[in-house]
């Protein structure tokens, strides 16, 4: 009868025994990586069951128009742009950040404020001002601006029902840029600065 509890001690015993086994004892963890529960757990840029392999931290970044990915002084990706694109993946077009309803204070003859709604389009790098020069309510007045790189656009000479328009602009912040243009009516000029701040 004293065999039954003896065998109930011994299994119990080997139980605790492999219970208590370090389950990190055979596992060397590389680069850095931890053992956590018989686990590595590897350090940022390290994959793999020892974290033995080294992630290109290009490969994390996903650049998406980009010509080409290099590092920064620290290390980190830095994701080269190609023309017409920019953002930390290279995923925004140089026009998208035009997009939205401004306010708009214009200088012409004398001061005068009204709103815009920019579209994107009607191609690539192109965005569309819509009430241009205050004039929706005489006709609907869209100008095509073209950007020229991030921060530089550029209006083509167009031919609007109020005279003929071309100009050039550039981003001031992220919220606000300008437009300096001429309109021709009938051999009359008349020159406009416009700011347009971002309605929020």
């Amino acid at each position: 009868m004293k065999t039954v509890p003896f065998i109930l001690f011994a299994l119990s015993l080997s139980f605790l025994q492999y219970a208590c086994q370090d389950p990190c004892k055979d596992i060397n963890c590389q680069n850095g990586g931890i053992c956590i529960s018989g686990t590595c757990d590897c350090p940022d840029g390290y994959l793999g069951q020892k974290c033995e392999v080294k992630i290109d931290p290009c490969e994390i970044q996903r650049c998406v128009n980009a010509d080409t990915c290099v590092l920064n002084f620290r290390g980190e990706p830095l994701c080269i742009c190609s023309d017409g694109f920019e953002g930390e993946r290279c995923d925004s077009s140089w026009a998208d950040k035009f997009i939205g309803r401004f306010d708009v204070t214009e200088s012409c003859n004398s001061s005068n404020f009204f709103e815009v709604e920019i579209v994107s389009g009607p191609r690539f790098n192109e965005f569309t001002v819509i009430n241009f020069h205050d004039k929706q309510s005489q006709g609907e007045s869209r100008v095509v601006v073209e950007t020229v790189n991030s921060a530089s656009l550029n209006i083509r000479q167009q031919f609007m029902e109020f005279g003929e328009v071309s100009g050039i602009g550039s981003l001031l912040t992220s919220q606000k840029f300008t437009l300096d243009y001429s309109v021709i009516l009938n051999g009359d000029t008349l020159v406009c600065g416009a700011v347009l701040e971002r309605k929020f």
